[in-house]
């Protein structure tokens, strides 16, 4: 009988957002930000992830926001994410951050641009 293969460690993005994935560039960088995984983020960009891809109707950056993962927000918006987009509901990463008390998220988002 063959062995099972190992389970990925936990946190890991192996088999959906590796330069190898089967999966489009776009749904890995989902998954590397629900990982929180800032290098599995970076090669979905560099595989060609669309920088404002959605996750039902909310923004990349909205879900960084919602992680509270500043370094991924810094990444999506280094790499030209539009920080003016809304979710669903018509509410922005800005307000999302004011929101949750995210004084560094906001700063960040306000100056690049953030309305």
């Amino acid at each position: 009988m063959a062995e099972a293969p190992a389970a990925a460690p936990q946190g890991s993005v192996q088999n959906y957002a590796s330069p190898s994935s089967s999966l489009p560039p776009s749904n890995a960088l989902l998954a590397a930000i629900r990982s929180k995984n800032p290098t599995a983020l970076q090669q979905a960009l560099a595989d060609g992830a669309d920088k404002n891809t959605r996750s039902n109707g909310t923004p990349a950056l909205t879900l960084c926001v919602q992680t509270g993962q500043t370094d991924l927000l810094r990444i999506l918006i280094t790499a030209g994410a539009d920080v003016n987009q809304t979710d669903a509901q018509g509410i922005s990463a800005l307000e999302h951050a004011r929101t949750r008390g995210a004084a560094e998220m906001v700063e960040i988002l306000l100056k690049a641009g953030a309305k």
